[in-house]
């Protein structure tokens, strides 16, 4: 059958956002772009179409597609996702950007890896010396593990380490940046998310059941122990969170940066010269 005739069959529009999702699918299937599944008649065979209709059936119940497929894509590589992490944003690029300037040569110490997306990122395109990554769950450091070696060299692997504990409460040392994208939506946020991110992502990696604001608290607290006196803290929050952020850690940096991610709104804080 006809790619356009299956859509039509199945009363799905062209541009819905169950028809991006086949199209992600065959162009991953047959190894073509875009532009080709809409500008030719692509003919799919028996074991596509009921694999679609599987995909669908799926969608339909509000499970998210990368969970399906069982990747997403995230700063120009294919992660291993499941439901043991949270899927990666496309927002969080830019806070992998701005750690990737920074990282060369610097001791980095990051909370909450969950698929590893950051740290397996910033050490594929930066030369951090070392880079150590805590989570709580065992699980997610597994993807987590899945994914520098699916991504890394084994030469980068070497700077990577993944600790299984409560934020950062094994660690001990000093780094250059601490970095994070905690759980920061607050309770009554989390209550009224989406189905498909509510029901299927993990609730610890997307709130801290008060009010968004716990980890960086404990972040700032912890920074005395942790950072150098030259250090920077890197962090993602939410696009309403700037100003209690900057409130936060203006008590002990100098220096605070806010940047807007891509959509233009608030998401990422850089506190540095400690006070």
């Amino acid at each position: 059958m006809r790619f356009r005739e299956f859509l039509k069959s199945l009363n799905i529009k062209p541009d819905s956002h169950n028809a991006k999702c086949i199209i992600e699918y065959l162009c991953d299937q047959k190894n073509i772009d875009r532009s080709f599944i809409f500008n030719e008649e692509i003919e799919l065979n028996k074991k596509e179409t009921e694999k679609i209709i599987l995909i669908l059936s799926k969608l339909k119940d509000g499970k998210p597609f990368s969970y399906i497929t069982g990747k997403r894509f995230f700063f120009n590589d294919d992660f291993i996702v499941d439901e043991n992490v949270m899927i990666p944003r496309y927002e969080t690029e830019q806070l992998v950007e701005r750690l990737v300037e920074e990282a060369d040569n610097k001791k980095i110490l990051e909370l909450g890896t969950g698929s590893g997306c950051i740290a397996v990122s910033c050490l594929k395109y930066s030369n951090p010396e070392l880079y150590i990554s805590t989570d709580i769950s065992s699980k997610a450091l597994d993807i987590a593990q899945e994914n520098s070696k699916k991504i890394l060299s084994k030469e980068k692997r070497k700077r990577l380490f993944l600790i299984n504990c409560d934020r950062f409460e094994s660690i001990k040392g000093f780094f250059d940046i601490i970095v994070s994208n905690p759980p920061y939506i607050d309770i009554d946020q989390y209550n009224n998310l989406y189905k498909s991110v509510k029901d299927h992502e993990p609730k610890i990696s997307l709130t801290d059941d008060f009010d968004g604001l716990s980890y960086y608290r404990y972040i700032l607290k912890k920074s005395s122990e942790l950072l150098d006196e030259k250090g920077k803290i890197i962090l993602e929050h939410g696009y309403d969170q700037k100003e209690n952020i900057i409130n936060l850690f203006s008590e002990q940096f100098r220096k605070i940066e806010a940047i807007k991610d891509y959509s233009g709104h608030d998401r990422i804080i850089i506190a540095s010269e400690s006070i």
